[in-house]
């Protein structure tokens, strides 16, 4: 052997050991450790068939459900499940409501005429008392049993309105009386939360008692503002603002006529009609799509009107009486071709006039059938008389706003000279409002009013109106009616208006929509915009098709106008229903059986789903007598409640009631909500006493309640005798279709899951349960990932729910389910998948053997559990559970939306609300003058202010130069919130039993996957396996916020044409039936009854205008 140091020899050592090396590479196969080609599709299968096996395992000894199963099994016969026959619910339903709203009617009957009378029988000779019971009076509170008082009302002023007017107290002294009517209304009708007499001087009488709440600490409410007041004081009216748009029109003078305008909208309800023409030396409709007619006061309509008014600036001169030919033929026009309100009237909003336009008025206005009401704003005084001879010879009223106080103050002076016919007449219709948030504690309430008027022979015939009675409902005091036990599993109950609008619904989410100076949460919301037919779904994404505009062969839009014209009937849609705050979308086929609600605006249906259309209807064992005996059938009520009521005892801190279960409490004459607890404990209090005292409850959903006991009630025993020692649940619980939760916590400090979801069947879970899985299979979710933080769920706090539906005879009579940690659930995944599955190997013939030996803790594969919305419900990838695998496996999610794996769909969620910027306010550019001409200004104002306090003797009056009221556009801050549509994306695996694999070989992304469903689940198993040099790592290929979830504002294409064309052909409405304009007396009212200020003498007028041309001299 030659020396190493030899360089020959030394090649031929380096060559022989690379060779070696080389050789031992290619003959040593890869270890099993290495990244894998790929996992067999076997393999796959055996892990998810596991995974199958052992979580229905768990699942089944967790939740109790075969013990569950059994109970409800032996008292099969009790259950008595039968089909669901719509039209008797709603016809049940709708003799109840009629019934109910009847007596709320008869209540605010008996409110006015009690006023009616105070009035006409006050001793006016008397100087009336100033110390009344001020609810924003600094002792309020010691004066009142808080928070409410039932034996006494409360009197509620706005600053806008000085309170020891003379006026004022004698309305205030005369309505003591009401306080009697008020205990005697409540005791009979525990559903009224408020009861009230809104004066045309600016009081409001409250009954119970309370000390006022304001915002900010601004008094802005006022009653004569709110629709309520409104549209009961007059018939509906159709109204033509008219607005002098002329070069003098500048400064304070024409912010005013805005503001004014703006607020004298807001007064308009949804069966009134308006329009508005400026003009200068011509006349403009203010909306080109509007010319010649009018549109209806909705929200929509009201904002966009506000909105092309802020933007008009004056110019050149007008001319007022071709103006008024003008807007006397748009009327003649409209009413004569149209379903319109019945009172007409112009409104002239003006800085002075200079011709009376008497051959106008007698040309077009002969009967007096339109009335003329005339507004006069500025400090300007010229021309005053004239504008009080139009208002006055056209039976209207002539208004002075000097100030931007007197907007707020004087805004409805309009309305009781609407309401002459009515008062005249002696009529006193019942007007109801749509829902509404109630101002004081934020629930929805409905109104009924009447119109007070003066029966005083003198007062009748001058019309006058002295106020409105009203009485508020809580909403869920109807809803005691129409609970969801007796709808069956997802069926439902809504009402709506006259006009389509939702007045209830269960889907319906309400919210506040800021209009000028006021915060009002009536509801505007159309039933169309909730009840959503899968039919067309394509082709109704344009602004026309989705308003209903061409489109009415859409199912919702015949369902819509046929509530409307309330005729019984019923109708079958397909629909989508959003799920976990728009996460999950389930389509459903549902029928409709729908009525109008005599005597009222409203119509109801009674929705009843084809999986859920059966109810359990219990023996009637429980009857309640009238005294409140709690009496049973055969007399043997103590020895059958005995062992009912010790195991209730036992559970009781265990037992949560739905909020919806037709069971209240009271508290003197007040109607309470309870809470889920106090109800629970009240009532067993009141079952072991035999007698409903201070609660009521309807009697078949009591019996429905008893039987659900009887047989649940040892659903935890079992529990702790079974399955406690193998216990890994945090809680377990069972919810029952009415309405009893029953849950046990075995971790003292965790939340309780039926707390937070105590509706059952009204749950989403409750209905997922139904819809998703089979007889004996589990519904399994964790927590969203939050799509903002992008926090990691935490395996040792968040928790996975599961929860599958107890069915007997394929109905569904309860849901039971349990919690367990995410790093319990994570054992369960990773004991299965790191399991070498060998069984069926054998039969790969030639393939690679080692596909049969991966497991998913193998470098290189990736395995998850997706459910069927794509949300990743355990993960090898932890920081990707609650994820959705759109976003999480972003470049697998597209290849496996390309080999239909999974459907794409979208839902537009029309109750949404988008922020907007600050609405821009009208024109300032007067207060940038010089400082000096400011100061000259500021002293003739005053000085010409002080004048007119003289002649009118208005002390207030000289106070309002220093109140301006606050910017409520200022106060709503840079930006805000306004209805608009969302668009929601979602997925759905497209098979139910799927089992999917490929490949994907891209040059930025290569991977091959494997999808097997779980039987008995909601989950899918999805294995990746990636190639030697792919690594899994961030999508490359596709952007990741390609398949996000988040919602998209809808910006709808539309034309001009498509606009004026949707406008057109409004949604379908119906107008109310009361309609009183004619009027005989009305040349019969004094000058002053229809003018914004008394006529003085002659001496003091010639004063006034020697002082303004002094002033013009000044200046």
């Amino acid at each position: 052997m030659g020396s190493l140091s030899n360089p020959g020899v030394l090649f031929s050592w380096t060559m022989l050991i690379c060779g070696m090396l080389i050789s031992l590479l290619v003959v040593c196969p890869a270890s099993s450790s290495d990244t894998p080609k790929d996992v067999n599709i076997k393999v796959v299968q055996n892990w998810a068939n596991a995974l199958s096996e052992q979580l229905n395992k768990t699942s089944h000894d967790q939740s109790g459900i075969g013990f569950l199963r059994a109970a409800y099994k032996k008292k099969q016969s009790e259950l008595n499940i039968r089909t669901i026959l719509g039209t008797d619910i709603r016809d049940a339903i709708l003799d109840d409501i009629t019934y109910f709203l009847k007596k709320k009617v008869r209540a605010v009957e008996k409110i006015r005429n009690v006023t009616e009378a105070a009035f006409k029988n006050y001793d006016y000779s008397s100087e009336p008392p100033n110390d009344y019971l001020y609810a924003l009076g600094a002792n309020i509170s010691s004066e009142i049993d808080l928070p409410r008082d039932y034996e006494k009302s409360t009197i509620h002023v706005p600053t806008v309105v000085y309170r020891e007017d003379n006026k004022l107290l004698e309305g205030v002294s005369a309505t003591d009386k009401l306080d009697k009517t008020f205990q005697e209304n409540a005791r009979k009708n525990p559903a009224l939360v408020w009861q009230y007499f809104g004066s045309t001087t600016g009081f409001m009488r409250n009954y119970p008692g309370v000390v006022w709440e304001t915002k900010d600490d601004l008094n802005l409410f006022d009653a004569r503002h709110r629709i309520w007041y409104s549209q009961t004081i007059a018939s509906p009216k159709t109204v033509l603002f008219l607005v002098d748009m002329s070069g003098s029109q500048t400064g304070l003078s024409i912010s005013m006529t805005k503001l004014m305008i703006n607020h004298t909208i807001d007064t308009l309800g949804d069966n009134d009609f308006f329009n508005i023409v400026t003009f200068n030396d011509t006349r403009k409709f203010l909306d080109d799509c509007y010319e010649d007619t009018f549109v209806q006061a909705t929200y929509e309509n009201k904002e966009h009107m506000k909105s092309l008014l802020n933007e008009v600036a004056p110019e050149e001169v007008s001319d007022v009486c071709d103006a008024f030919a003008f807007a006397f033929d748009t009327l003649a026009r409209f009413r004569d071709n149209a379903d319109s309100g019945c009172n007409e009237m112009i409104m002239l909003f003006t800085d002075g006039v200079e011709f009376t336009c008497d051959t106008v008025f007698d040309q077009r206005n002969a009967n007096k059938s339109v009335r003329v009401f005339t507004y006069l704003l500025g400090e300007s005084v010229q021309h005053e008389r004239i504008l009080q001879d139009i208002a006055c010879n056209n039976h209207g009223k002539y208004t002075r706003i000097s100030v931007r106080s007197d907007v707020v103050e004087k805004v409805a002076d309009y309305l009781p000279v609407l309401g002459r016919p009515l008062a005249q007449q002696g009529s006193n219709p019942s007007i109801w409002t749509n829902s509404y948030e109630d101002f004081q504690n934020g629930n929805l309430v409905i109104t009924v009013s009447q119109p007070v008027h003066n029966t005083t022979a003198q007062g009748k015939k001058g019309g006058q109106t002295l106020g409105i009675a009203s009485v508020d409902i809580a909403l869920n005091s109807i809803l005691e009616f129409a609970a969801p036990y007796k709808f069956g599993v997802n069926g439902y109950f809504f009402m709506t208006t006259n006009n389509g609008y939702i007045t209830y619904h269960p889907r319906q989410r309400f919210r506040y929509l800021q209009t000028g100076y006021e915060i009002k949460g009536t509801s505007t919301q159309d039933i169309t915009d909730v009840e959503q037919s899968t039919e067309f779904k394509d082709e109704v994404a344009s602004f026309a098709s989705y308003h209903g505009k061409f489109r009415t062969d859409l199912p919702e839009i015949q369902l819509r106008t046929s509530m409307i014209n309330g005729v019984p009937s019923s109708v079958v849609m397909r629909t989508e229903v959003p799920l976990e705050d728009m996460k999950r979308i389930q389509t459903r086929t549902v029928e409709y059986f729908y009525a109008s609600v005599k005597s009222s605006y409203f119509s109801l249906a009674a929705v009843i789903d084809d999986d859920g259309d059966s109810n359990i209807n219990p023996p009637e064992i429980v009857t309640l007598s009238d005294d409140g005996e709690l009496e049973l059938s055969g007399g043997q009520y103590t020895s059958l409640l005995e062992n009912v009521t010790g195991y209730l005892n036992e559970a009781r801190n265990m037992i949560i009631l739905a909020d919806w279960v037709p069971c209240h409490t009271r508290q003197k004459e007040d109607v309470v909500e309870p809470s889920p607890e106090d109800l629970v404990s009240t009532l067993l209090d009141e079952l072991q006493n035999n007698k409903m005292q201070t609660v009521y409850c309807a009697p078949d959903w009591l019996n429905l309640f008893l039987l659900d006991w009887r047989i649940s009630s040892g659903f935890l025993t079992d529990w702790d005798d079974q399955y406690q020692e193998q216990n890994i649940t945090v809680t377990r619980f069972l919810a029952t279709t009415g309405g009893l939760n029953l849950e046990k916590l075995t971790d003292s400090e965790a939340d309780r899951y039926t707390m937070k979801y105590s509706r059952t069947l009204a749950e989403d879970y409750y209905s997922r349960a139904v819809y998703e899985v089979t007889d004996l299979g589990f519904i399994y979710s964790v927590p969203f990932k939050n799509l903002t933080t992008e926090v990691n769920l935490d395996p040792d706090e968040d928790l996975m729910t599961a929860y599958s539906a107890v069915r007997i005879g394929g109905k569904t009579v309860a849901v039971s389910g349990y919690q367990m940690t995410l790093s319990e659930l994570d054992k369960i995944f990773k004991n299965v998948t790191e399991m070498v599955m060998e069984e069926g190997c054998s039969s790969l013939g030639g393939g690679d053997p080692n596909q049969c030996y991966h497991t998913c803790e193998k470098q290189g594969v990736v395995c998850c559990l997706i459910d069927l919305d794509g949300y990743i419900v355990a993960s090898t990838e932890k920081s990707q559970i609650g994820e959705h695998i759109g976003k999480a496996k972003t470049d697998l999610f597209h290849h496996l939306i390309g080999k239909d794996v999974f459907e794409e769909g979208t839902y537009i969620d029309h109750q949404a609300t988008c922020i907007k910027s600050k609405a821009k306010e009208p024109s300032s550019a007067w207060m940038l003058l010089n400082p000096l001409s400011q100061v000259k200004n500021l002293m003739l104002l005053l000085f010409h202010r002080a004048f007119m306090i003289w002649m009118t003797f208005s002390w207030y009056e000289w106070m309002s130069v220093f109140a301006a009221p606050p910017n409520i556009t200022q106060m709503m801050g840079p930006e805000h919130y306004e209805p608009c549509d969302l668009e929601y994306p979602f997925y759905k695996l497209t098979s139910p039993e799927l089992e999917k694999q490929g490949t994907i070989s891209e040059e930025c992304y290569n991977s091959s996957y494997k999808i097997v469903w779980v039987a008995q689940s909601n989950l899918a198993l999805l294995v990746e396996v990636f190639g030697d040099s792919m690594e899994p790592k961030e999508p490359q290929c596709v952007d990741k916020d390609t398949y996000s979830l988040k919602p998209q504002q809808v910006n709808y294409t539309v034309t001009e044409e498509d606009r004026c064309n949707a406008f057109w052909m409004p949604r379908y409405r119906k107008a109310p039936e009361t309609c009183v304009t004619s009027t005989n007396d009305s040349k019969a009212l004094e000058v002053d009854e229809c003018s914004g200020c008394s006529l003085r003498p002659s001496w003091m007028i010639l004063a006034l205008l020697i002082l303004y041309h002094i002033s013009r001299l000044v200046s």
